[in-house]
């Protein structure tokens, strides 16, 4: 598949991002229209899931084992994913998504490697402990402040 003509200045763009470091914020703003736009992108979801996992650990440091053309490249097709007005603007009920899943499929095609290799990788222990002390209840518990309640006690 050709490079979509649409990215071309995303790339640029990408490269500013990472290098002003905001790539964490592109993550969670992606993660949040993913979950605003329901099973519109129901084929690619879990790629695109993938591709801002991988960006939000590259920008934690905790997983470089990618080259940087590659981060560049999903920067630039997650920019054009959040930005509400590109080609086909997002408002266009039934067609605003177009352009966004082709640009997308294009990145998840040109790094579908990275994505497989980061899928696979060997999670450390400490991040499974972590994980699953996040899904017990009482461990949440324990890592709240304590909450004043309405008599001024402390729970």
């Amino acid at each position: 598949m050709n490079k979509p003509w649409q990215i071309v200045r995303y790339l640029r763009l990408a490269e500013k991002v990472i290098r002003d470091q905001r790539v964490d914020g592109l993550g969670a703003d992606a993660s949040s229209k993913l979950s605003d736009i329901g099973g519109a992108m129901r084929g690619i979801r879990d790629d695109v899931m993938t591709l801002i996992e991988l960006v939000r650990a590259w920008a934690r440091g905790d997983y470089r084992d990618v080259p940087l053309k590659a981060v560049v490249t999903i920067v630039a097709g997650v920019l054009y994913f959040v930005t509400p007005i590109d080609f086909i603007p997002d408002f266009l009920f039934g067609f605003g998504l177009l352009d966004d899943v082709t640009v997308l499929t294009w990145v998840i095609g040109v790094v579908r490697g990275e994505l497989d290799r980061f899928r696979n990788r060997p999670v450390p222990a400490v991040v499974m402990s972590t994980a699953m002390d996040a899904a017990t209840p009482n461990a949440q518990r324990n890592h709240l402040p304590a909450l004043p309640t309405a008599a001024g006690n402390v729970r």
